[in-house]
């Protein structure tokens, strides 16, 4: 008897409980979505990891030294700044360029060019603005270890263009960016395409956004790249109806007001031009409630690469941002190239056969049409997927889907008039995850690079890029 009234005088309280706790985060995160992703801690319908029950390669050996990040290899001979027109380098695995101009018979346009004379403007002199790189991809990327080596690299040889777009506040703990020493100060909650959904599907440029109400809200923004010094900032928030204020202040001084009140939701932008050098930023919400997508910090010339990489992303995950939304972002940020990386999530759900990679490629080229819409004569590039290893009958074996994954991308690419990079067969084709777990250079999940690894594959594409762009010189 006494269990039985347990059962039916607790229970009910505690149920009653949960329903309360859910409505009131129902009322603060906007939808059902966003409560179960905060409840779950993961992307909302990521489906889960049949590798994360204990079975792993722990057991392999690793055979080269530790784990660290490689210096910059040498730059390029007369690539850079002033440099005159460089050899075409021969390298492992070039970029799959592809017509996007045809013209009598041969090609007007490519789909890098538009990359590359971006490059060659900023090298000459003439660029008034710096080469700016969207880096899009999924928790391969979201460390910042593979964009961060690629911007080091771009930066090296083409000059440091600043810290490039960052997002408000991270969206999940596993994301960092190493171009930017970043402060969140009070209540901010962050929502992600991927993570914690919101319901008007307004994500910015990123994927993310953040919103505060209130004093004591504040974000601070100090650039982490080799010079240290910002020309120019923009700010991406949201308009809406009963929106709150906010102040930008640099080096102390309230360089912009921002009133966020609308009658409709509507993306907005606050640039602020201060002399090239090294500042202070600070965002702070004065009353009422205020949405940020991010803030750009850059310089008139050399290069940066945003990266808008995010954990549990997938090509059907992006596809959630409200696209003419999306859109709009994009052509305001104006990337000189848009780099999608993904992969590693789909691999896992994603079931063998014709129908599933048509239905993948048609998904696929659904996230690349807005992105060449936004931006016509810029580049995009797809890096293929990485190779990948999963436990098949008990033994250790590479995943059978990748291969077809690649091949489906690549497709998708060429359809969209985006070019391609086949990062799986730059790191060996298949089975060469698990060579690389035992030299150290991929995690114990196989799909997760190390530090050595992430700038192996970065330097791969790296070194791919400026063959493509002595090429382009040379013509």
């Amino acid at each position: 008897m006494a269990q039985d009234r347990l059962d039916w005088t607790v229970a009910p309280t505690l149920g009653w409980a949960v329903v309360a706790l859910g409505a009131a985060l129902v009322a603060l995160d906007g939808n059902l979505g966003a409560v179960l992703g905060r409840l779950a801690d993961r992307g909302v319908g990521e489906a889960p990891d049949p590798e994360a029950a204990g079975v792993g390669p722990g057991f392999l050996a690793r055979d080269e030294g530790p784990d660290e990040t490689p210096p910059l290899p040498p730059r390029v001979a007369g690539v850079g700044t002033g440099g005159a027109a460089p050899a075409t380098a021969a390298v492992k695995t070039p970029i799959d360029d592809v017509c996007v101009e045809p013209a009598g018979g041969g090609c007007a346009r490519w789909a890098m060019d538009g990359f590359y004379a971006a490059l060659a403007a900023t090298d000459g002199g003439q660029a008034k603005a710096p080469v700016r790189v969207a880096w899009y991809g999924d928790s391969v990327s979201a460390t910042d270890q593979v964009p961060g080596r690629v911007r080091a690299r771009l930066q090296d040889v083409h000059g440091d263009g600043g810290a490039g777009f960052v997002h408000a506040a991270l969206p999940h703990r596993f994301m960092e960016n190493g171009a930017i020493q970043r402060t969140n100060t009070g209540s901010w909650l962050a929502y992600g395409v991927s993570t914690v959904p919101i319901a008007d599907d307004l994500y910015g440029l990123g994927g993310s956004t953040a919103e505060a109400t209130g004093p004591g809200n504040r974000v601070r923004l100090r650039p982490h790249t080799p010079s240290g010094k910002v020309a120019h900032y923009d700010v991406y928030y949201l308009a809406q109806p009963h929106g709150g204020t906010a102040e930008v202040v640099v080096d102390g001084a309230v360089a912009a007001t921002l009133d966020t009140a609308a009658d409709a939701k509507a993306a907005r932008f606050e640039r602020i031009d201060v002399a090239d050098g090294a500042h202070t930023f600070e965002l702070r919400v004065t009353a009422g409630r205020v949405r940020l997508f991010g803030v750009a910090l850059e310089r008139d010339q050399g290069a940066v690469v945003d990266n808008l990489a995010l954990v549990s992303a997938s090509a059907q995950t992006l596809l959630h941002i409200q696209l003419d939304h999306w859109k709009a972002q994009l052509a305001h940020r104006a990337p000189d190239l848009v780099v999608i990386m993904l992969g590693s999530n789909e691999s896992k759900w994603l079931v063998p056969g014709k129908k599933a990679m048509a239905d993948y490629q048609a998904v696929f080229e659904r996230l690349l049409a807005p992105i060449r819409a936004a931006r016509p004569e810029a580049s995009c590039l797809v890096v293929a997927p990485l190779d990948q290893a999963e436990v098949v009958a008990g033994a250790l074996a590479p995943r059978s889907l990748i291969p077809a994954m690649v091949d489906t991308q690549r497709r998708a690419a060429q359809a969209q008039g985006c070019a391609f990079w086949d990062a799986f067969a730059w790191m060996g084709g298949k089975g060469s995850a698990i060579r690389w777990n035992r030299r150290g250079l991929l995690s114990e999940d196989f799909h997760h690079l190390s530090a050595r690894g992430s700038a192996m594959i970065a330097d791969g594409l790296v070194d791919a890029l400026l063959a493509g762009y002595g090429g382009f010189r040379s013509r």
